[in-house]
């Protein structure tokens, strides 16, 4: 007989609703009513529809052979803890799963790697840079072993790249840091980037600069590109650029900010560094948020950073979880693009006025 939730319903003598709510631990349900429940379903072998789905992904992706690609990117950027607690969690996520992992790295996305040429993965993780066209810019081979198996991009989905997405809510982490500065009674706020063509640090910003305007918070835009970003794309690491956007926003004649937003925890380093040159303390005189959370590159800053945590461990295990839906779904033609929500993480550099 084919156990449904109708059935243990009815052996339990309550309502399908009552059994809905126990399965998603509705704390509604009184302790001995969900034990009765409970006990019908281990009493029936019920296996909630979901769980059985779970259970045919996992069937399906145990001994595939995965591969996760680097697509554009230099290795000062590859390695940042944003990218390598991606990584992380699609390891982890793989050998749960099953499968096995295998890594690429195209730095040159306009030239075709050795590999392309080898019998290919059943599917594919990629992250690729989100400066300049990475996809439209990759070699045609490269494209065609992309677009022939399931793809996923993880962090940033390149235009006209083709398979689905996962990243971090970017629009959201401006918001969040907008809102904390307005919280603690900044008004006067600024947003620094040597990188105003990267597209998730421009959502940040965006984010943020909508917000301080709902707000009605004064936000000046120190965004420009004083060197030449060419593949493979490297980590911003010129202080000389970031020193030169700072001088320009204390320079202005109009009041000076009183908190600086950096879109990412490699440009909050280097401002510090900034900071410091010029006599300025961190928070006493500018307070600086930023986004990632990259612990690694920033427990030596003091005081304690203020960071939007994007949960990039959880980005790359959902890239995972997506990658196995599509195998699910191998003719499915719509995109879909998965956010993970941001976390604000309160550090020392953010000063209450």
């Amino acid at each position: 007989m084919k156990v449904t939730v109708q059935t243990v319903a009815e052996h339990a003598e309550v309502s399908v609703g009552t059994v809905s709510r126990v399965l998603n631990r509705d704390p509604s349900v009184s302790p001995g009513l969900s034990q009765k429940v409970r006990r019908c379903i281990d009493d029936l072998g019920y296996v909630p529809l979901r769980k059985k789905r779970n259970r045919e992904a996992g069937r399906r992706i145990q001994g595939k052979t995965i591969g996760l690609l680097t697509l554009g990117m230099d290795r000062s950027l590859s390695r940042l803890p944003v990218v390598t607690a991606a990584i992380d969690g699609i390891r982890r996520e793989v050998a749960g799963a099953g499968a096995n992992l295998q890594l690429f790295d195209c730095p040159d996305p306009a030239a075709a790697p050795d590999w392309t040429r080898r019998p290919g993965c059943d599917g594919w993780l990629v992250k690729g840079a989100m400066q300049g066209n990475v996809w439209m810019g990759s070699h045609e081979t490269l494209q065609e072993v992309l677009s022939a198996v399931p793809c996923v991009w993880f962090h940033g989905h390149p235009r006209g790249a083709p398979g689905w997405s996962v990243g971090a809510n970017d629009w959201e982490a401006g918001v969040q840091a907008a809102e904390h500065l307005h919280e603690a009674g900044h008004r006067e706020v600024a947003v620094l980037s040597p990188k105003p063509n990267h597209s998730l640090l421009v959502r940040r910003q965006h984010g943020f600069v909508a917000t301080c305007e709902e707000r009605g918070m004064s936000c000046q835009l120190a965004s420009k590109n004083l060197q030449t970003w060419t593949f493979p794309l490297e980590r911003p690491k010129s202080l000389s650029a970031v020193a030169t956007l700072l001088d320009g926003l204390l320079k202005r004649n109009r009041t000076a900010p009183s908190a600086i937003f950096v879109p990412a925890d490699s440009i909050a380093v280097l401002l510090y560094h900034a900071l410091a040159e010029r006599g300025l303390r961190i928070p006493e005189d500018i307070s600086v948020l930023s986004v990632n959370r990259e612990d690694g590159l920033t427990a030596g800053l003091f005081p304690s950073l203020t960071t939007i945590d994007i949960r990039s461990e959880e980005v790359g295990r959902e890239a995972v979880r997506q990658l196995r839906r599509r195998f699910d779904s191998p003719d499915s033609a719509s995109r879909q693009d998965w956010q993970i929500e941001p976390v604000l993480v309160p550090g020392d550099s953010v000063k209450s006025l």
